[in-house]
């Protein structure tokens, strides 16, 4: 067993020469009492404590070179309390992470609100238009926004009747919120709608009349108009009439249709072009029953004057 005349620390390992904590020179526990009684006061080994980098305990534990079971203990303590040190460094490490985060996320939430705030008192300082809300028009603002949708609406049924795919879709919104009994639909699915007849008919011919306009805004208004079709192919003719409804609103200065349906049909045929044609033919002349020949009639008055007889 050997002994630190300094620190009094002992050790077992008796490869070791220096003291692991000060770096003093390790004493043989028999001979302690006599090595402190040759030491004077002012000797070194009572002196402050100066320890130096390669007398520490991982300098110690590198330079054995075959440690024994005491010093792979004294190993193992090391590492385990230096894991120790580190999982404790880490932890602080993450929980002035998460502080950080939540102090981020806190202001953040802070400025949010205030800048919600801040929109909300804006807004109620120049309130937006909602969507349908009745404004009234002044009559020049009126006449203007109806001239606009008349020219809106005709342009509209004559790209349906030029088949013109871009200028057609173009009439309508994002999104619609109405599509004839649909809700949410895209102006792709009205688009599909519209190519399948265009490709299953040669030629389309669309009218509109008993134009109705309500304006709801100088952004937004509800169209009412009879609107009657006549589709033909080699083979078929699909005709109609029925009264529609539309909503359009202005979106970037274009007006767009948000809503289309149907509020009553007035009558819808697709028939086969032979059976038209065989209704436009003209029945048949009925001929007049022929006449009774006067030599019959004659013999029949003969007759009839011998039975009086």
């Amino acid at each position: 067993m050997k002994v630190c005349p300094k620190c009094n620390s002992s050790y077992s390992d008796e490869t070791l020469n220096f003291c692991l904590t000060d770096g003093v020179p390790l004493v043989v526990e028999e001979l302690l009492d006599e090595y402190l009684s040759k030491q004077s006061k002012s000797s070194w080994h009572t002196a402050e404590t100066l320890v130096d980098p390669r007398f520490s305990r991982s300098a110690e534990s590198k330079r054995t070179a075959a440690p024994g079971p005491s010093a792979r203990t004294n190993m193992m303590s090391e590492l385990t309390a230096d894991s120790l040190q580190l999982k404790k460094s880490n932890n602080i490490v993450f929980v002035l992470l998460g502080i950080l985060v939540l102090a981020v996320a806190v202001g953040g939430f802070w400025w949010y609100s205030k800048a919600g705030a801040s929109r909300s008192a804006v807004s109620d300082n120049t309130p937006a238009v909602p969507k349908h809300a009745i404004v009234p028009l002044t009559p020049e603002q009126e006449a203007q926004l109806k001239k606009e949708l008349t020219d809106f609406i005709q342009n509209w049924a004559r790209t349906n009747e030029d088949k013109d795919a871009d200028a057609h879709i173009a009439h309508y919104a994002n999104t619609l919120e109405i599509y004839y009994g649909e809700s949410g639909k895209d102006k792709n699915h009205v688009l599909a709608d519209r190519l399948r007849a265009w490709q299953k008919y040669d030629t389309v011919q669309m009218t509109i009349d008993n134009l109705k306009i309500k304006p709801e805004s100088t952004e937004s208004a509800t169209l009412v108009f009879d609107k009657s079709w006549t589709m033909k192919n080699s083979k078929r003719t699909s005709n109609g009439s029925v009264q529609q409804e539309m909503h359009v609103s202005r979106t970037n200065g274009k007006w767009l249709i948000d809503t289309e349906k149907d509020l009553n049909i007035y009558f819808m045929n697709n028939r086969d072009n032979q059976l038209l044609e065989s209704d436009n033919q003209p029945a048949p002349e009925s001929k007049p029953a022929p006449p009774v020949p006067s030599s019959s009639a004659n013999t029949a008055n003969v007759d009839n004057s011998n039975k009086k007889k």
